[in-house]
């Protein structure tokens, strides 16, 4: 009974996101794959398209951009992803550590982490828009 009670005390007293910093990692990842996916399989299927686009400077933006990060990614064999990846992780246990004594920090942390979760989800949004915004603009020239 006592130990129910320390481990409850225990439980309470700690001051962190709740979770192990692997599985943190991991739905971070999670978060982020599919932007990364999307830009490693999806954009080469539209690169022809975008090239001729880019000869004729009719390219939009934010295409142009995503196609330079198709391309970098490429010539690095998938550095960039690695590295933000990388940084993701460091920023997330650099977080917690400095969130840790912080009387409110475990809702600090969260509120960071849900920010994170949901700009790679406006991330990949961005990536289909920047994907189909040179069709719908060809379409609406033809």
């Amino acid at each position: 009974m006592s130990d129910a009670i320390g481990l409850e005390m225990a439980l309470r007293s700690r001051r962190g996101p709740g979770l192990p910093a692997f599985a943190r990692a991991v739905l971070l990842g999670g978060a982020w794959f599919p932007f990364f996916a999307l830009v490693v399989v999806y954009v080469p299927r539209f690169a022809p398209i975008f090239a001729r686009l880019e000869q004729h400077q009719e390219l939009p933006t934010l295409s142009l951009w995503l196609l330079g990060l198709w391309r970098l990614s490429a010539a690095t064999f998938g550095l960039p992803i690695l590295v933000f990846a990388t940084v993701l992780v460091l920023s997330d246990l650099g977080f917690v550590r400095a969130t840790g004594h912080l009387e409110r920090g475990i809702v600090l942390y969260w509120t960071w982490f849900v920010a994170v979760v949901l700009l790679a989800l406006f991330a990949c949004l961005l990536c289909v828009v920047a994907v189909l915004l040179p069709v719908y603009r060809m379409s609406s020239i033809m």
